[in-house]
């Protein structure tokens, strides 16, 4: 199976120049490529039946794809739309530098996806309206807002990604959706700072809206805890990682 992907990733590619080894090797992917044997920890946690090379394999180009685009649209300012519309096949310019590792991931996320097109589609979309909800955000309220969109959207496309290749489990799913949206809350206080001072961030941030996202971090952290204990050592380095990124 894992040689059937890796045809289908050399295919896709085929003679364009891309490396997709070089990308993976990227320091700032290293926290995004740790994602797809994570989940598989979690399928083993909620006991689900699943085929973790798959899975693996196909959430290695989805985080690849997220994290690329991502930088596109945050340094680059390109508009995200570009990329939903060459995942349903339509002609983009391939000659902009600034697109053109992102046009290829999502090509292969595409083909890899093949019989879920419109479902991943989907998702993807909303999740980036998501994103557009966070660049316009004026307070903290509504940051968080969508801040948590994009954790819920994110962990769904996830979901929907690797469906094929794992019994259904909607405790698992709803786990994971919820484990989505306070990991981005997480990332949110770490990144705070950096995307105020890039200019990420409209509004003026003071001490009261840095109180209002730990607390909103921390109410649903626990949450989780309370309904997952054992998952507490998880919750906690996340934790200390978001708290003590900005000291």
């Amino acid at each position: 199976m894992e040689n059937k992907l890796e045809e289908i990733i050399e295919r896709t590619i085929g003679n364009r120049k891309f490396d997709i080894n070089a990308l993976r090797r990227k320091p700032e992917y290293f926290s995004y490529l740790r994602v797809p044997k994570k989940v598989c920890e979690y399928l083993q946690y909620f006991k689900v039946n699943h085929e973790a090379k798959e899975i693996m394999g196909r959430l290695d180009i989805f985080f690849l794809w997220l994290k690329n685009v991502d930088e596109c649209l945050d340094s680059k300012n390109v508009n995200g739309k570009v990329f939903l519309d060459r995942f349903q096949e339509n002609e983009i310019n391939m000659e902009n530098d600034d697109i053109y590792e992102g046009i290829i991931l999502t090509d292969i996320l595409r083909e890899i996806t093949l019989n879920q097109n419109q479902d991943v589609l989907k998702g993807l979309g909303e999740l980036y309206g998501a994103v557009l909800l966070e660049k316009d955000a004026e307070n903290m309220h509504n940051l968080i807002e969508a801040k948590e969109k994009i954790g819920e959207h994110c962990a769904s496309s996830t979901i929907t990604i690797i469906s094929p290749y794992m019994e259904k489990n909607e405790r698992f799913n709803r786990f994971f959706i919820e484990l989505g949206v306070i990991g981005n809350l997480a990332d949110t206080i770490v990144d705070i700072k950096k995307d105020y001072k890039n200019g990420g961030i409209k509004f003026k941030l003071r001490f009261s809206e840095y109180i209002e996202l730990y607390d909103r971090f921390l109410i649903k952290g626990a949450g989780m805890i309370i309904k997952h204990p054992l998952l507490i050592k998880s919750f906690l380095d996340s934790a200390e990682k978001a708290v003590f990124k900005n000291y």
